[in-house]
């Protein structure tokens, strides 16, 4: 699944979301979003907004934020009380016995969608088979009421007597015990039936209920997110994934809607008793797991494609004011099943694909048969919606559609193995995509690189751990480490390989080691040479949290390197340590080598290897070519200077990925204290020349953690300055260019690379941006039914306009915010609205999230955008101070975007003593002593306050003295230019 934070989160370097699931979200799959561990992340994250407003409200020094993460994580809450601060114990043992199986589900749902009666009516019949002898049943179930009365279990014509219920309510079971005289034998079949009833929710699980108003009136529709383990609040099951089964689903709905499911309707007949009420049939399914089963009521509308391969129905359903802006996703999502069906060998096994656009709903979930998106994922509008934003939409249905195949067909055995769904569906929706390295790799390199990281595969147990490991390390690490794969085996051999691994698995579930399994089977078919076995090269990287950096050192008198490997850590400490090594495979090029030279591996129990190297000594020398391998490079100094001194006299002669990925090493290397920041600074004038989007974006990211860092210290002002004259050329090439729309539809990088120059120039104060952002704002209030401002800078201009502007700029915000049909402009203009600059303006905001307009996901998203804003962030202060329980009720009620980004936002630029003592004197009173995904959230939270602390005083004089020798070099750029 697909959780969307991958991006509510944009800043300056935002251009676009990230498909993920969060937490963005693939949802979960698809891309993402929430569950009862929600609880505990919005405590701590209103914890990190009260603390950053405090240390804004006391030392009164304010900086301007912008972010470089792409990648949305969406989370879902799960409880409507605030969450006892008293710590809790997590019961471990929360799998079901095995002793049963289901063979198939038969399911009957009657939601009620009135107001003041929002309840279901359910009927549950399933078909077991006895694995082994037992006398009890143990079946998952929460937040339902079971008819005790009504279960019924019976072989053939026989009935089972039950003596009684237990409810195991930490682990979610519902018990039933036979009586003594009576036991399941094994290799018998039983029907198990129940009635129950449960509530259709506001809490983005299970089944639940969102509201939207459509010409004029409000409207319900119902909907279901189950992943990974609300199926349970659904209807009494086995929800674990490796229970699949058949289902066959009956839905009840009003006359005037429609139902959907994972399966094609075959029959409607009317509700006895009930008027104006339809019982819809829906065929039986496939086997599948229960997290994968949809269900939908609502009044929408549907186009259906006339492409669709294998007699397949292909519909895409939306509001019906919305259903305009479904014609790229029925365009993609067909040439996506094709190409999946081509790339695996396996024709999609069901007869329809349905993907539908949800209000209040945020990232992706690849249900088979029936893919949920949040409006934004799937909905394109070309007059409001931009060309990286339609980009985003082809990302994920990709990756939803990839799931059919890696997660639908062949799925997981257990949670642990989470990144066979994910990587490889954030894999495959980037395949032969630049972009993948900045918007996958190196964005969770930083994550990946605190101590407080954890390997891919790891253990998980109860629902809370579950939940957490939909992160950036099982969807982008996991994708990272499959692009590695597939580099070293071949594309051919890997493609087969995993083509063979879903045939022999399909229907069923698997672990890693099947898959390692797979890929040697094809390796060794098509005679490809590797140092060991797939498995022992890929449980390195599996298995072990982090990632190595290679150290190369060059003999320049005998052409022979060394390269060596070590674990990168964000943190430069020098008490840390780590013996971690992996399987590492090398390749490089050089000035006198441009074509790619695999160069063979650094094994997992060596530190280092010797290689002979075709460069002379004055030839620069790159490795990890296009960034493949999942590990930074460092090399000795003179290779850095052989490397600069190339790119500023033509940075063509090192590929673009290339260019980006030694960036980004320079950067991080810097950060942690493995290479001077002279050199890395001195690596960033070759800027001036740069006009490619990929490096600018590895270049934002850097400037990012300075711009946090510096931003409330005396040598800002320089650095302002040097960015702004670094950045001046970028902006005048491309940020000032009147392309029109249809230029840029074509070239969307050439929209990207505008947008991230704008993003910098005007974050920098460049004035030209500002003039020229203010200039087309006004154009548009004068003509405010004209679309004015390029869809791709929409969002850049009007927050850049409200903030130097008043009343009016924010009212004309406002406006286009309650009057636009399209989920991203609505968007961008709330955003735009939370940049102001005028308190009063803020404050009322704030206090919508208890009592305005806004719907309550629409006032979560605003919360996000004014903590961003570092007037908003004081002003929240004493609001959340007086409001907090009400506060806390609204957050948990609601579906919660980009949790970790909303961390990050609220205190990245903690670097003092004294913010570090006032948040662990406010988390030691409130939050310490949980357990569960609180620890790590708390741990990595306090790990890079005390880093940024260990930085500044390590660094900021080597910046500071760098900045002001090279002064008069910097003023040797082009001068700034104002329109």
């Amino acid at each position: 699944m697909l959780e969307s934070t991958r991006e509510l989160d944009r800043t300056f370097v935002t251009e676009s979301s990230n498909i993920v699931k969060p937490a963005i979200a693939s949802g979960r799959k698809g891309f993402f979003i929430s569950r009862r561990l929600i609880v505990l992340h919005l405590l701590i994250v209103s914890v990190a907004l009260i603390t950053v407003a405090f240390a804004v409200h006391y030392f009164g020094i304010k900086c301007q934020h912008y972010d470089n993460n792409e990648t949305p994580v969406v989370l879902e809450a799960s409880t409507e009380n605030p969450p006892s601060l008293t710590a809790n114990s997590v019961v471990v043992d929360v799998r079901l016995p095995k002793n049963l199986r289901p063979l198939h589900y038969d399911i009957r749902l009657l939601p009620w969608m009135e107001e003041g009666n929002f309840t279901i009516n359910g009927f549950i019949h399933i078909l077991i088979e006895c694995i082994q002898n037992t006398n009890k049943i143990v079946l998952h179930s929460t937040d339902i009421e079971i008819d005790r009365v009504s279960v019924k279990i019976a072989n053939n014509a026989e009935i089972i007597e039950i003596d009684n219920f237990e409810e195991d309510v930490e682990r979610q079971f519902f018990i039933i015990n036979l009586k003594s005289t009576y036991s399941l034998k094994e290799e018998n079949r039983y029907n198990v039936s129940m009635n129950f009833t449960g509530i259709l929710n506001e809490q983005q699980h299970g089944f639940y209920r969102a509201s939207y108003t459509e010409y004029g009136k409000k409207k319900y529709i119902a909907m279901t997110q189950m992943e990974p383990v609300d199926a349970r609040r659904v209807f009494p099951c086995f929800d674990e994934p490796n229970f699949k089964a058949e289902f066959s689903i009956i839905l009840g709905r009003k006359r005037d809607m429609i139902s959907l499911s994972n399966m094609p309707k075959i029959k409607t007949t009317p509700i006895a008793g009930i008027l104006d009420y339809e019982w819809d049939y829906f065929e039986r399914s496939v086997p599948m797991s229960s997290y994968l089963v949809a269900m939908i009521i609502a009044d929408y509308s549907y186009v259906e494609s006339n492409t669709s391969h294998n007699n397949i129905t292909f519909r895409v359903w939306a509001r019906h004011s919305a259903i305009n802006q479904t014609k790229y996703a029925l365009e993609m999502g067909p040439k996506m099943l094709q190409f999946f069906q081509e790339y695996f060998g396996i024709d999609y096994p069901l007869p329809k694909q349905d993907m539908i656009a949800l209000p209040s709903f945020h990232g992706a979930m690849e249900n088979w048969g029936l893919i949920t998106y949040g409006e934004q994922q799937l909905l394109y509008d070309p007059d409001t919606s931009s060309d990286s934003h339609r980009e985003i939409i082809a990302q994920v249905i990709a990756h939803e559609q990839a799931h059919q195949w890696f997660g639908n067909l062949v799925t997981m055995e257990w949670w642990n193995d989470l990144w066979l769904n994910e990587g490889f569906a954030s894999y495959m929706s980037y395949i032969g995509a630049n972009h993948f390295v900045i918007n996958e790799l190196q964005s969770v390199m930083g994550v990946d690189g605190l101590i407080t990281s954890h390997p891919i595969n790891q253990p998980v147990h109860h629902p809370d751990e579950i939940n957490q490991i939909f992160d950036r390390i099982s969807y982008n690490k996991g994708a990272s480490i499959v692009r590695m794969l597939a580099e070293f085996l071949g594309h051919g051999t890997f493609q087969r390989g995993l083509s063979h691994y879903l045939k022999s698995r399909m229907y069923g579930n698997a672990v890693q080691d099947d898959l390692w399994t797979a890929l040697t089977y094809q390796a060794e078919l098509d005679s490809v040479k590797l140092p060991t076995d797939i498995k022992t090269i890929m449980d390195s990287w599996t298995l072990k949290m982090g990632y190595p950096v290679v150290n190369v050192i060059r003999n320049y008198t005998y052409s022979l390197i060394t390269v060596q490997q070590e674990r990168f850590l964000m943190d430069s400490r020098p008490t840390l340590n780590s013996t971690y090594r992996w399987w590492i495979p090398l390749s490089y090029s050089s000035k006198a080598q441009p074509d790619i030279v695999q160069c063979g591996w650094i094994p997992e129990y060596s530190d280092q290897v010797n290689i002979s190297l075709e460069a002379t000594e004055n030839q620069w020398v790159i490795f990890n070519i296009d960034q493949v391998g999942y590990y930074r490079v460092n090399y000795d100094q003179n290779n850095w200077h052989l490397i600069i001194q190339q790119l500023r006299e033509d940075p063509r002669e090192i590929s673009v990925i290339n260019r980006a990925q030694l960036i980004d090493d320079a950067f991080n290397l810097a950060r942690t204290g493995l290479l001077d920041y002279t050199i890395t600074l001195n690596l960033t004038h070759y800027l001036k020349l740069e006009v490619e989007y990929i490096p600018w974006r590895s270049a934002a990211a850097g400037l990012k953690f300075l711009d946090s860092m510096l931003c409330r210290t005396e040598i800002y002002g320089i650095f302002q300055d040097y960015v702004i004259r670094m950045v001046d050329e970028l902006f005048h090439h491309v940020g000032e260019s009147h392309d029109d729309q249809k230029t840029l539809h074509d070239n969307p990088i050439r929209a990207n690379t505008q947008t991230i120059a704008w993003r910098l120039a005007c974050h920098f104060q460049h004035c030209g941006c500002i003039q020229r952002a203010m200039k087309l704002y006004s154009n548009w209030m004068n003509q405010p039914d004209q679309h004015i401002i390029p869809t791709h800078l929409k969002s850049i201009v009007s927050c850049t306009a409200v903030a130097h502007g008043g009343k009016k700029e924010w009212e004309f915000a406002y406006a286009k915010f309650n009057t636009s049909n399209s989920a991203t402009e609505k968007d961008d203009m709330l955003e735009a609205m939370s940049c102001s600059s005028q308190a009063w303006i803020l404050k009322r905001m704030i206090d919508w999230t208890l009592h305005g307009p806004l719907v309550k996901t629409d006032s979560i998203h605003m919360l996000v955008y004014l903590v961003r804003n570092p007037l908003g962030r004081y002003l929240a202060f004493d609001f959340f101070k007086i409001h907090w329980d009400k506060v806390l009720r609204l957050s948990l009620r609601s579906g919660i975007p980009t949790i970790e980004a909303l961390f990050s936002i609220a205190t990245e630029s903690f670097n003092t003593q004294a913010e570090l003592n006032q948040m662990t004197e406010f988390l030691d009173g409130k939050l310490r002593g949980h357990s569960g995904p609180i620890s790590r959230i708390f741990d990595q939270l306090m790990e890079r306050i005390e880093r940024n602390i260990y930085w500044l005083d390590r660094y900021k004089a080597s910046i500071s003295l760098w900045l002001t020798q090279y002064s008069e070099d910097i003023s040797n750029f082009t001068s700034i230019r104002l329109p």
